[in-house]
């Protein structure tokens, strides 16, 4: 079973590591939802990195923080780019993690991303859910 750990990581404080000895997975839950990191352990993320970026939060603009993100389709503004800049709702489930918005913007969207690492290989399942809870 992949372990899950809380820990700092690029100035923020609240995210959680998912590692099965093989690779691991960072998500952030000060910011989000959002997959900040993958790779293999001890080498390069394989998702973009913005250092200007790390560590923020907070504000009605939106944020290139880099990692892997879920939008709105198709791509339209302001939807597509309604801010991720507050705290998600952390869950552990079935050896990952499920990491909630709040239903937010034009839209009323609440988005969910939920990741579970394979025991035994740099396998992940990542599963998005987009729930309307407006008109």
């Amino acid at each position: 079973m992949p372990s899950i750990a809380r820990l700092d990581y690029a100035g923020w404080p609240n995210c959680y590591r998912i590692s099965n000895g093989i690779a691991d997975l960072v998500v952030t839950t000060d910011v989000g939802p959002r997959i900040i990191r993958f790779g293999f352990i001890g080498q390069e993320n394989e998702f973009a990195e913005y250092p200007e970026m790390a560590g923020l939060t907070g504000g009605g603009k939106w944020r290139i923080y880099g990692g892997h993100r879920l939008w709105v389709a198709p791509e339209d503004s302001p939807a597509t780019y309604a801010p991720d800049n507050g705290a998600v709702r952390f869950e552990e489930s079935d050896g990952g993690v499920r990491l909630t918005q709040p239903a937010a913007g034009p839209l009323a969207i609440e988005k969910t991303i939920e990741v579970r690492l394979s025991e035994g290989a740099a396998e992940v399942r990542v599963i998005h859910t987009l729930h309307n809870l407006g008109r």
